[in-house]
């Protein structure tokens, strides 16, 4: 049942000085509509109306002037009044899975229920099933709303299902993909979700279905490290089937990713699971910043960095030959030397299920090049004056810049051409008669004699 209200936009203006308004509306409805109540007057303004059908159709409204109607007007307004059917779109049934190369139980789909308003025609509404591409797919029954197939998996097919009623109509369809492994299918292994692989288990994969894969499918897969620079110790690394029996060498492991590649009918499908294999990864090991396990270092302050994956704890433990244990992060696991004057020898150490992994930093003094202050040059390439300043070096001793005792600029072929003892942190050397090359700077402070090469006068 649809109801509704019209009204009618009078055109035109009264007669200001009339006593009664003496205009007649005279309403025209198709002829399954009604007005909802005999009490409506048909030569008012307004009128309400009921239909018991879907279909449109027009009203049509005429006002005359009961005094004049002649000279009066009678102007016909059609209101169009549309019927739109609800969208019959499909849901997939119980099973919406294809599988390649065999059949499966039915598919079944049903339409989206018209709205409980809706009154049906005397014939009804018409549903039409269809699918594209339809072979290799057998109707077994359609009724109203549902219909049912038996299907052989071969392609990506288009369901659509048409909904008419009153004349007009409405589709919609369904796009049922093509699966070479149901979408439950996970990848299992024998130690039940531990996820560390410490010496021999094994990878499966795991499916609701009775059978794992359908007819004419395959399945490979291969296992790789996820752990930056550091190569899984696994082996084998690939294989065929539906299992993957692997063995960790117990070496400093990797995260670690086993893929699954199920194929057949020009399609894939890749199902992964990730683990980590091995003793703790212990990687990335830096010294002041540098990639490396060994250094030769000046007194002063040091660190060393590395990363490691795959430990119980968040911690490594660093010894230092034999005293008192450091603990630190493992996630930024460093460790400072402060005052470092002499040889070292560190040892960061994680531990997991299957044993402990270590690795060894090495620090030994620097025998020369361990200034405790340095230069700052600028301009350089100078064209017309250079200044030169001291200043502290990173690891310097020093609390700040030592003054000059003596600069001295030296050419290509060792001739002094500029010398200054002039105490202070800073001077400006005047280049005004220096040909153009490549120096050498000269300078003592703190009883330190510190060099650097310098271009003057070079594009």
């Amino acid at each position: 049942m649809y109801r509704g209200v019209a009204k009618y936009p009078k055109i035109g203006a009264l007669d200001t000085g009339a006593i009664f308004v003496l205009d007649e509306y005279r309403w025209t409805f198709p002829s399954a509509w009604s007005r909802i109540s005999a009490a409506d007057k048909i030569f008012l303004d307004t009128i309400r109306y009921k239909t018991d059908v879907g279909t449109g159709g027009n009203i049509t409204a005429t006002t005359f002037n009961k005094v004049c109607p002649v000279l009066g007007f009678s102007p016909i307004r059609v209101l169009p009044i549309n019927r739109v059917m609800p969208s019959p779109c499909p849901i997939i049934g119980d099973n919406p899975f294809e599988f390649c190369g065999q059949s499966v139980p039915d598919s079944k789909f049903d339409c989206k229920p018209i709205p409980s308003g809706f009154v049906a025609p005397p014939g009804g509404v018409v549903y039409e099933w269809s699918v594209t591409p339809s072979d290799g797919w057998t109707k077994i029954f359609s009724f109203k709303n549902s219909a049912a197939y038996i299907t052989d998996g071969q392609k990506e097919r288009v369901v659509k299902v048409k909904v008419s009623a009153y004349g007009v109509s409405s589709e919609c369809s369904l796009t049922v993909p093509l699966y070479v492994a149901h979408p439950l299918t996970t990848v299992k292994s024998t130690f039940l979700g531990k996820k560390l692989l410490c010496n021999t288990e094994k990878f499966f994969l795991d499916s609701p279905l009775p059978n794992l894969l359908p007819s004419g499918s395959s399945a490979t897969w291969n296992v790789s490290s996820i752990t930056p620079g550091i190569n899984t110790p696994v082996t084998p690394l690939s294989g065929n089937g539906t299992s993957a029996q692997l063995t960790a060498s117990g070496i400093g492991g990797a995260r670690s990713k086993i893929e699954f590649v199920v194929q057949g009918c020009g399609v894939s499908t890749i199902l992964a699971d990730t683990f980590f294999a091995g003793l703790p990864a212990l990687y990335n090991q830096r010294i002041n910043g540098i990639p490396g396990t060994q250094a030769f270092l000046c007194p002063g302050s040091h660190y060393a960095a590395l990363k490691v994956e795959g430990a119980n704890s968040s911690c490594v433990t660093w010894t230092n030959s034999g005293n008192n244990p450091y603990n630190f992060n493992c996630l930024s696991a460093d460790i400072y030397l402060t005052g470092y004057s002499g040889s070292s020898a560190f040892t960061a150490r994680a531990t997991n299920e299957c044993g402990t992994n270590d690795t060894r930093f090495f620090f030994t003094p620097k025998t020369f090049g361990c200034n405790s202050w340095g230069l700052n040059i600028f301009p350089n390439p100078a064209v017309d004056f250079m200044t030169v300043e001291t200043k502290i070096t990173e690891n310097s001793p020093l609390q700040e810049a030592p003054s000059f005792e003596e600069v001295r600029l030296i050419n290509g072929v060792g001739n002094l051409v500029f010398q200054s003892q002039q105490a202070g942190k800073s001077i400006t050397i005047p280049l005004g008669g220096i040909s153009p090359g490549i120096y050498t700077l000269q300078a003592i402070a703190n009883g330190e004699q510190v060099s650097k090469v310098i271009n003057i006068k070079l594009e």
